[in-house]
């Protein structure tokens, strides 16, 4: 199981949709700077927010059509699929690599997001919130595993068509986390 999620996490890591799908999240905290006002004052709620966002769900659900696709179209289940005791060792593996890249993810957008904050504008952080932000953070995180767990099972279903699998997770991300995020 763990040579499993090892090579798993060795294609993750040299794929290029993962790299991209990582920078867009760390350049879209400059995009803070041009949306507020000039002497703004950020909360560390509203960076925790940001970081948990629809935009997250949604770069991270298209990386994960992206992943399970590119398994299909290259032979990888059939080939690794033969060799293990039991074929769900392949979806448990897959769904510690989509908490994997959630948190890679979210922790990016996190950091990057913090220090432009810091640095462009007047971040505020009591002590009092820290149950409070770590309770909003993990929160996100489970929905954006929920929602990056259906969409791994749309791409198993579709069978490695990208196409569908991505525009699928593009629908789902959309739909369901701007839902979450008004309430």
């Amino acid at each position: 199981m763990l040579n499993l999620i090892r090579s798993d996490l060795y294609k993750v890591f040299h794929m290029k949709s993962f790299w991209i799908c990582g920078i867009i999240p760390a350049l879209s905290a400059f995009m803070v700077i041009l949306t507020a006002e000039e002497n703004a004052v950020m909360y560390i709620e509203e960076i925790v927010g940001f970081s948990g966002s629809p935009f997250l769900t949604l770069l991270t659900s298209v990386f994960i059509a992206f992943f399970i696709g590119s398994e299909y179209k290259r032979g990888y289940i059939k080939n690794i699929a033969g060799n293990l005791p039991d074929r769900a060792m392949l979806f448990v593996s897959k769904m510690v690599i989509i908490l994997i890249v959630n948190l890679i993810y979210f922790a990016v957008l996190f950091i990057f997001s913090l220090a432009v904050d810091s640095i462009f504008f007047e971040v505020i952080f009591d002590g009092s919130t820290v149950n409070t932000c770590i309770i909003q953070g993990l929160l996100l995180l489970f929905l954006n595993y929920a929602v990056c767990l259906v969409v791994a099972m749309i791409s198993v279903g579709s069978q490695g068509n990208s196409g569908a699998s991505v525009t699928m997770a593009v629908l789902i991300s959309a739909g369901i986390m701007s839902q979450v995020a008004q309430m």
